[in-house]
C-alpha cells in the first residue's frame, strides 16, 4: 500500500515569494511539493527559457520551452522547501532548474541580501527580444521570457469593448553589481524613463539554488 506523503500545514502569514524556472511539464510536480511542504499559495504560467547562442537563434531554436512558479511562503518552511527542491526536483544539479527567494514587505527583519538580485523588466509586445539583445551585451544571460497583458485605458476601446494591450515580460535572476548599468543602458536605448515605454524593477535575492551561487543570507 502506498505511503501517503505528508502536508504541512503553517498558520504563519507568508514573508517570502519563491519562484523558480523549471522544464515544461514540471510545474505541477513543483506545485504540489512547495504546497506539501506549507507554501499557502502557488501559481504556475507557462514561459520560454533563453539560450545565449546567436548560432542557436539563427537555427530558430534559441529559445527552450519552460514554466515558471511562484508560490508563497513562511521563512519557517524556507530550508525544508529548498531541501525537498534538492532531493526531488534536483535542482543543486545542473540542468534541471532554478529557485531562489525574495523577501516580502512582511519580512520580520531586514534580510542580509547575497550576490544576486532579480529583475522583471516589462516591455510591449515585440521589445522582449530587443531588451534580450541588450543583456547579453551587458553579459546578463538566462532571462525568461513571458507572454502578458496590460490594463486597457480608457481611450483603448473599441467597438464598447476595452483592448488589452499585448506585454513581454522578462524576468532574471544574475549578480547584483551590473544592474544598475543594467537600468541605464534600457534607459538609453529604449527611453524607459519615459511614459509608457516600459518598466524595470529589481529585487534583493535571500537565497537560491540551481544558479550561479547557492547559499542562504550571504552564505
Amino acid at each position: 500500500m502506498k505511503k501517503e506523503q505528508k502536508t504541512t500545514v503553517t498558520e504563519k502569514p507568508a514573508n517570502m515569494l519563491l519562484a523558480s524556472v523549471v522544464t515544461r511539464g514540471k510545474g505541477s510536480q513543483l506545485m504540489n511539493l512547495l504546497r506539501r511542504e506549507g507554501a499557502s499559495y502557488a501559481v504556475c504560467a507557462f514561459a520560454e527559457g533563453t539560450i545565449p547562442s546567436h548560432v542557436l537563434n539563427m537555427l530558430g531554436i534559441a529559445k527552450t520551452k519552460k514554466e515558471l512558479v511562484f508560490a508563497l511562503i513562511n521563512q519557517e518552511i524556507e530550508e525544508a522547501c529548498y531541501q525537498a527542491l534538492a532531493k526531488e526536483m534536483k535542482l543543486n544539479q545542473t540542468g534541471h532548474g532554478v529557485a531562489f527567494s525574495i523577501p516580502l514587505c512582511t519580512y520580520p527583519e531586514t534580510p542580509t541580501e547575497t550576490e544576486l538580485a532579480a529583475a522583471f523588466i516589462i516591455v510591449d509586445e515585440g521589445k522582449g527580444e530587443d531588451v534580450l539583445d541588450l543583456l547579453d551585451e551587458l553579459e546578463l544571460r538566462g532571462g525568461t521570457l513571458l507572454s502578458a497583458f496590460g490594463g486597457a485605458s480608457m481611450t483603448d476601446i473599441l467597438f464598447n469593448l476595452p483592448i488589452q494591450p499585448e506585454k513581454e515580460v522578462i524576468f532574471m535572476v544574475a549578480p547584483k553589481e551590473p544592474l544598475p548599468k543594467m537600468l541605464s543602458t534600457l534607459d538609453e536605448k529604449m527611453s524607459m524613463s519615459q511614459p509608457h515605454q516600459g518598466i524595470a524593477i529589481t529585487f534583493a535575492v535571500t537565497r537560491a539554488i540551481g544558479l550561479y551561487s547557492e547559499g542562504k543570507k550571504g552564505k
